[in-house]
Formats: C-alpha cells, sequence, structure tokens
C-alpha cells in the first residue's frame, strides 16, 4: 500500500496548449513520479470516504475498455481504517494543501509506521520538517503536531494534550520519534502537513494593493497578478473569472476570519491593465472595488452607468512596471457574496486617463 504523486511542468503544458510550431515538430512535456510505500502495512485495510464533493471523474487509460472507469465520485476526506494493526490513516484536503494523519489506538505501537520514498532526488531536514526533492518540485512536509485524546468529564468531553514528535530519516524510511514518553492508554494522532513548492508554479509577479474585513471577521484581500505561463494564480471552482484576461488583472481573495480556508479567490479584467484601489463590504457581504483598468473590453454588467471605455493617453507607470497602454478608466464592480457572480460593473471617465496613482509603489487606499 502507497501514494503516488505526479507532478507536471506547468509551463512545458501550456507550450504544449497554445504553440504555433508545425505538426512534425514535438514538445517534451516534462514529468516527475513519487511512491511513498507504507512498508509492513496491512493489505487489508478497510477504506472509509467522507465530505463528497461534486467533482466526478473519468479514466480512460489504455485501450482495454474493461480497465476504463467513469463516473468516478471524488471526495474531501478518506479514511483507511487498519492501515497497521491499530492505526488509521486520514487523508484530506485544506486550500492549497493536502494533509495526512496517523491515528494511533492505546496501547499501539508507533513503530510501525514505516514511510519508504520511492524516485526523489534528495530526502532531509530542515528545522524539522522533511523535504523531499525531485527534478520538477519540492515537497515539505512540516514538523508533527501531534496529541492525545481522553474524555475529560461525565459529559463525554474530549481533551487534548500535545504529545512532543519528530521525524526520522534512515536513508529513503521516514519514521516518527518521540522524545518524551507519552500516555500510550490514551489515542495518539501524529499530524503533519504537506506543501507543495515548485519551481514551475506561478512565475509572474503578484503584487498587493488593498484589504478589507466584513461584519463576521472574513477577510479580502485585493491585488494584480500578472499573465503568467500555466495560469497557476489560485481561482477557486466556481468564482466569476478563473483565468487573467490578458495582462495584469485584479485579483480578488476572500479568506475566513482565522485564514485557514480560501472561501473564493477570482481574477477581474480585460486585455490590458486592470488596478484595485479600494474595497469595501456591504451588508449584503458583496464586495465592492474601486480601481483603474487600461481594458476596453473590461467587464461590465448591462445595465452599467458607463459601459464605454473612454481611456486617455498611453501611459508607462516605470514605479510599477505597469503600462497602461489605452490610457485609463476608473472602474467600480461588485462582486456577489461567493465569488460567483459579478452583479454590477461599469466604467467611469472622461476623455483623459482617470484614476492614477503614480509614483507610489503598489499605493492602494
Amino acid at each position: 500500500m502507497g501514494l503516488h504523486y505526479t507532478f507536471v511542468d506547468n509551463n512545458s503544458l501550456y507550450d504544449l496548449k497554445h504553440s504555433r510550431l508545425k505538426s512534425d515538430k514535438s514538445i517534451t512535456v516534462k514529468m516527475h513520479g513519487l511512491d511513498v510505500i507504507f512498508d509492513g502495512s496491512n493489505p487489508d485495510f478497510v477504506i472509509e470516504t467522507k465530505q463528497p464533493t461534486s467533482e466526478i471523474q473519468h479514466y480512460f487509460y489504455g485501450n482495454d475498455p474493461t480497465k476504463w472507469q467513469s463516473n468516478v465520485q471524488s471526495f474531501g476526506e478518506i479514511w483507511l481504517r487498519n492501515i497497521y494493526k491499530g492505526i488509521d490513516l486520514r487523508l484530506y484536503t485544506t486550500e492549497n494543501a493536502m494533509k495526512y494523519e496517523f491515528v494511533v489506538a492505546p496501547q499501539v505501537s508507533t513503530e510501525q509506521i514505516k514511510m519508504r520514498y520511492e524516485g526523489a532526488d534528495e530526502i532531509l531536514m530542515e528545522n524539522g520538517n522533511l523535504k523531499v526533492k525531485t527534478s520538477l518540485t519540492d515537497i515539505i512536509e512540516m514538523k508533527p503536531y501531534s496529541f492525545s485524546e481522553t474524555i475529560v468529564d461525565a459529559n463525554s468531553r474530549v481533551g487534548f494534550s500535545e504529545v512532543k514528535s519528530n521525524f526520522k530519516i534512515n536513508k529513503n524510511i521516514v519514521t516518527f520519534s518521540f522524545p518524551e514518553n507519552y500516555d500510550n492508554e490514551k489515542t495518539l494522532t501524529i499530524d503533519p502537513k504537506l506543501i507543495f513548492s515548485t519551481y514551475s508554479g506561478s512565475t509572474a509577479d503578484n503584487w498587493g494593493h488593498t484589504a478589507t474585513y466584513d461584519t463576521e471577521g472574513n477577510l479580502y484581500a485585493g491585488g494584480s497578478t500578472l499573465l503568467e505561463r500555466g495560469g497557476s494564480f489560485p481561482s477557486t471552482i466556481g468564482a466569476y473569472q478563473l483565468t487573467n484576461g490578458g495582462y495584469w488583472d485584479v485579483a480578488i481573495m476572500k479568506f475566513n476570519k482565522d485564514g485557514t480556508r480560501l472561501l473564493y479567490s477570482t481574477h477581474l479584467g480585460g486585455e490590458n491593465a486592470d488596478i484595485p484601489h479600494s474595497l469595501i463590504v456591504n451588508s449584503k457581504g458583496e464586495l465592492l472595488i474601486f480601481g483603474t483598468t487600461s481594458s476596453p473590453n473590461f467587464p461590465t454588467t448591462t445595465t452599467a452607468f458607463d459601459r464605454t471605455f473612454n481611456g486617455g493617453s498611453a501611459l508607462n507607470n516605470n514605479t510599477t512596471g505597469q503600462i497602461f497602454s489605452q490610457g485609463s478608466d476608473i472602474f467600480v464592480a461588485k462582486i456577489s457574496s461567493d465569488g460567483s457572480k459579478l452583479v454590477s460593473s461599469t466604467f467611469l471617465g472622461g476623455s483623459g486617463n482617470d484614476g492614477l496613482n503614480l509614483y507610489t509603489l503598489n499605493y492602494g487606499e
């Protein structure tokens, strides 16, 4: 039993999709595979799925139809029960990361857990974190946070206490160690976090300009992101605009109040430079954005006050590197509370340049 990771170079995929080379030319797509094998694991573990999602997958591998699978349900959480004797493995995702946990029953030895990495270029420790290097990406497994749990009162409330734990490396085998004795009469959870960092990720500039919050404490960040090869800016499924419109786009992200979840992330813009300057949230949870655009095709709504871009003279802002090639207009836009809909959007400007903040790097408010 094990996990298999496949990493793909986004840049080469972009070239493959958009290349204008003749058909007799070929483009190499760089990939790297990594296996994490659970040595000595129980082959008769039981799979339990939780949190079904709306995504459906189809697998048509090879030319044998009997091996094809259609309408495969996706899940946000999977448990591998009894992956080792008395030990469960929980796999689940958070924003931009995958997590796994080993849940160890009372009086069960953690020494059973042995993770063998096959296909890694190098495995090393950095500040207590596990770093797995491959030709395309580095995987960072954060130092595990481990804790034990127990029933603390007659109402069956559960209490938690931290158990100090570390990774151990022996060649390509990774295990866990516990420098201080812990009470193995209690259930133990070993909880690292996987972070994928890659050389082929977001290769473009991303700037922050403005931020605000709503009555529930959610955070809204407004910035600008440059058109990039591979499109790795983290737009969320269902967001109003998933991809960059052509040059500098407004980038809006909404986080929950403790910053642990990205609620939505969207582009907003057209073919030229689009920059946000100010954000505010109304009583309906809708986000209002005030900014500057150089895009004649900046998205406006059908009943907008002004749907015509008036522009001005071309301008190169040497401070930020943003070029307003068509001049500039002010825009005012409103996004729905879930980020899925542009509720209203209008141009506002005359025949000259409007809405510019000059000579101040990333000035927003």
